[in-house]
């Protein structure tokens, strides 16, 4: 009953206190932690167990506004910020019109539907007639250039040309004359230069605006090799655009698919098959005009 009660807080009585739930080093540190904090109180007026309560009591509030009934919630998430998850947009209710009003207005839609123009593909259809296989040594007769709206409903014809170019120079396949039925004096007598060739090709280009319009041939790797040779040797460069879509490969694509059957590829297979005139072939427009129909054709396979 007169034992006097010790404080583990008084330095004088630290040294009998090592028994007290963990010796003297625990006590030690809780000094050590009240001194900083006294310290930190007279440098700044606030000391950290101050700063822990606020922190506990801010959070503890936060934490007890979640479990308010929803009608005083909403309230405070519309008067102050609150976190993301907690946040309610409330909408007036909107006024829609009933299905006969909408159905009404469904008929207005006609005046914003695009032209038919709008839908059709643009293509650019070119044939040659040569004087051999070879585009070093052999020359081209005749250019046809043919430009087309196409779509699997339909084909237009929008504009055409058909250019003579004469060769004073180069060797000449009879074979191919026999195909194309080409009379090498009549045809100079109407015939332009090479150079003027070259022009007038791209007078059509700029015309129609063609630079970037995707050409359509049938073995077209043939046409552009003497077009490319053409214009290699008059120093000029072609304005044709790069992309291009060849017949003869779609045609071989659809036999691989089971679509068509087996067999050759020329164009005269092909107009065959698609029920196509061809009493005027070899003939570089009439040859376009052929090509362009066959590629209408295929667009609906």
């Amino acid at each position: 009953m007169g034992d006097k009660l010790v404080s583990p807080y008084d330095n004088n009585t630290l040294s009998g206190s090592k028994n007290m739930q963990g010796g003297n080093g625990r006590h030690q540190v809780a000094l050590a932690r009240k001194k900083q904090c006294s310290r930190r109180k007279k440098r700044t007026g606030v000391s950290n167990l101050n700063a822990r309560s606020k922190f506990r009591k801010t959070t503890h509030r936060r934490r007890t506004s979640l479990h308010k009934p929803i009608g005083n919630r909403i309230q405070k998430i519309q008067k102050t910020q609150s976190p993301s998850f907690c946040r309610r947009k409330i909408n007036p209710p909107r006024n829609r019109p009933n299905k006969a009003k909408r159905k009404s207005n469904l008929g207005n839609l006609n005046q914003y539907k695009l032209p038919s123009t709008f839908y059709q593909m643009e293509r650019l259809v070119i044939d040659t007639e040569t004087t051999g296989l070879s585009p070093r040594f052999n020359n081209i007769l005749t250019v046809g250039m043919l430009r087309i709206n196409v779509e699997k409903n339909f084909l237009e014809i929008l504009d055409s040309s058909h250019i003579f170019i004469r060769h004073l120079s180069g060797s000449v396949n009879p074979q191919a004359l026999k195909v194309n039925k080409i009379n090498i004096k009549e045809h100079n007598k109407t015939a332009i230069t090479p150079n003027s060739a070259c022009n007038k090709i791209n007078q059509f280009i700029d015309k129609n605006s063609l630079h970037k319009t995707i050409l359509v041939g049938h073995n077209l790797h043939f046409d552009k090799g003497f077009l490319s040779a053409l214009y290699a040797k008059e120093d000029q460069d072609p304005i044709f655009h790069h992309e291009h879509e060849d017949t003869m490969y779609i045609w071989r694509n659809l036999q691989k698919k089971g679509i068509i059957p087996y067999g050759r590829s020329n164009l005269q297979t092909l107009s065959e098959h698609f029920n196509l005139d061809y009493t005027k072939a070899h003939d570089a427009l009439a040859d376009c005009h052929i090509t362009a129909k066959v590629y209408h054709k295929m667009l609906k396979l």
